[in-house]
């Protein structure tokens, strides 16, 4: 059994893996590489239809400023594009091409398979272990909130504490 170091050793290496997944740049399947901020705004047009910058924006815990800059990338990418609607002349509203489309499937692909052997082994534990484990990674995440405030205010990390944690902080 690994002592305390040990586990937080471990964790620490773990989350040095997760941040260099986020970090890289990937193809999705349709020819070139995209960021992480590209393939989540992109999810999010596809999750929220007649989405405007500005509730894109509440839904990833971001700015509406860096919606607006992800956006231009992925509309200069020929993945989404604008448009308005009838009864709203004034505000524009984001959608997926069909290449947007294909991104997403393959984002959602990827993820498929990176965390296949994480559910294999999810399906093994037992509601204690389960427990246990996300008692821990509460407590390691509260206690980085806790001693290191700066982190805590980067929209990013709101958005993940929201994804793993629950909640806003």
């Amino acid at each position: 059994m690994a002592n305390a170091n040990e586990l937080i050793e471990k964790l620490y290496r773990t989350m040095e893996v997760v941040h260099g997944e986020i970090q890289a740049p990937w193809d999705y399947g349709v020819g070139f590489p995209m960021h992480h901020s590209e393939v989540y705004l992109l999810d999010a047009i596809n999750a929220h239809k007649n989405a405007n910058a500005g509730e894109l924006a509440k839904q990833l815990g971001i700015s509406n400023a860096a919606v607006s800059q992800v956006a231009k990338k992925l509309i200069g990418k020929k993945l989404a594009e604008t448009y308005q609607i009838a009864e709203n002349h004034k505000e524009i509203f984001f959608r997926l091409t069909s290449l947007g489309k294909k991104a997403a499937a393959g984002h959602r692909k990827h993820h498929k398979k990176i965390y296949a052997d994480f559910f294999d082994y999810y399906k093994r534990l037992n509601e204690s272990d389960i427990a246990a484990i996300a008692n821990f990674l509460d407590t390691v995440g509260q206690s980085i909130l806790c001693n290191r405030p700066d982190v805590a205010k980067k929209s990013s990390f709101r958005y993940w504490i929201r994804c793993f944690f629950g909640g806003d902080i």
